[in-house]
C-alpha cells in the first residue's frame, strides 16, 4: 500500500521538467511499515523509478534493471540514457519475474518446466491442458512501477504493471500507482494539468496530490521527491529536507487548504441559511392550504 506519482511540465522558454513524489510505506507480503529511506530509485541523473505493491518483487527486480542500464551507459557514454528504453527493460524484468514465480508455483509441483510445458503440450489432455493455462494466466502481481525522467527527446513517463506491461502516458502528463491512485489522478485531472502546464503550478498540484492520497489506508504521511529540471540535473530530496529546505511549498499547501475549509463553511452556512428560510416559506403555505381545505362530510349519505 502506497502511492507514488510522477508528472511533467514545461517552465521558462518551454524546458520540460519531470517530477514525482512518493510515501515511504512499504508492503512485504501482508506487512506493511514505514522504514526511514526513499523509494525513488534514481536510475540515471536524468531518470527515476518508484514501484508500488509488493517491496519484495521491486528489490529484485530494480537491481537487475540497473545493471543493464549502467552497462547500456558504459558502453554509450555519450548518449543519453532514453527513458522508453529503461521503461521496457523494467518491463522485461517483471516479465521474467513473473515467469519465475509460475514456472515454481505452478510448473514445477507437476514436473514441468516452461521448455516441457511447451514441447510436450501436444501430449496433454485438453482438459488438463485447459486448467494449467487457467492457472498461468490467473497469476497476477499487485506490482507497479512508474519510470519517468529526462532524455533527448523530452520528458516522459511511463508505467510497468505486474505482467511486464509498458504504457506511456506522456499525453496526459502524469500518472500515479498505488492504494492513494485514485486521491492523486483526481487532483490532476480537476484541475486541468497538462504536459504544458507551468512548473510551479505543477509542482504545487504534485504536493497536493500526494496530501489528498494521505486519506487513503496504507498511505504515509512522509514526502520524499524528485525534480529533473534539465539533463543530468535530476536531484531527490527527502521528505525532512523538503520541510526544511523548500518551507513555502508546506506552507502555501496550508494557506490554501485553509481557505477552501473556510469558503467551504461559509458556503455551507450560506446555503443552510437559504434552506431554512425556504422551509419556512414551505411550512407557511402549508398550513395556509391546510386551513382551505373543507373538512370531509360525515352524515351518512341521503336515501331519496
Amino acid at each position: 500500500m502506497t502511492v507514488c506519482i510522477a508528472a511533467t511540465c514545461r517552465w521558462l522558454e518551454g524546458i520540460p521538467i519531470a517530477m514525482g513524489v512518493s510515501d515511504r510505506m512499504l508492503t512485504s507480503g501482508d506487512i506493511q511499515f514505514m522504514p526511514p529511506q526513499t523509494k525513488i530509485n534514481t536510475i540515471t541523473n536524468s531518470i527515476y523509478a518508484m514501484g508500488s505493491g509488493d517491496a519484495t518483487i521491486h528489490g529484485e527486480v530494480f537491481p537487475k534493471v540497473y545493471a543493464r542500464v549502467a552497462d547500456l551507459v558504459s558502453k554509450n557514454p555519450t548518449e543519453w540514457a532514453r527513458v522508453e528504453d529503461v521503461a521496457d527493460m523494467y518491463g522485461e524484468e517483471m516479465l521474467r519475474y513473473k515467469n519465475k514465480i509460475i514456472a515454481r508455483l505452478v510448473l514445477e509441483p507437476l514436473g514441468l518446466t516452461w521448455q516441457t510445458f511447451l514441447s510436450k503440450q501436444k501430449d496433454m489432455s485438453p482438459d488438463w491442458l485447459d486448467s494449467i493455462t487457467d492457472r498461468i494466466l490467473e497469476y497476477s502481481s499487485a506490482a507497479r512501477t512508474i519510470v519517468a525522467g529526462l532524455d533527448a527527446t523530452g520528458a516522459h513517463i511511463y508505467v510497468v504493471d505486474g505482467t511486464g506491461k509498458v504504457s506511456c502516458v506522456d499525453k496526459v502528463g502524469f500518472a500515479a500507482i498505488g492504494i492513494g491512485k485514485r486521491h492523486a489522478e483526481s487532483e490532476f485531472m480537476f484541475s486541468g494539468h497538462t504536459p504544458d502546464s507551468e512548473f510551479p503550478d505543477s509542482l504545487l498540484r504534485l504536493y497536493i496530490a500526494k496530501k489528498r492520497a494521505e486519506v487513503a489506508p496504507g498511505v504515509g504521511p512522509s514526502t520524499d521527491m524528485f525534480v529533473v529540471p534539465s539533463l543530468g540535473k535530476g536531484f531527490v530530496t527527502r521528505d525532512e529536507e523538503l520541510i526544511s529546505g523548500m518551507p513555502q511549498l508546506h506552507d502555501t499547501y496550508r494557506e490554501l487548504i485553509t481557505r477552501q475549509d473556510a469558503i467551504r463553511a461559509a458556503a455551507n452556512k450560506n446555503l443552510s441559511d437559504f434552506m431554512e428560510e425556504e422551509m419556512k416559506k414551505y411550512q407557511e403555505q402549508t398550513s395556509k392550504a391546510n386551513q382551505q381545505i373543507k373538512p370531509p362530510d360525515t352524515e351518512p349519505p341521503s336515501n331519496s
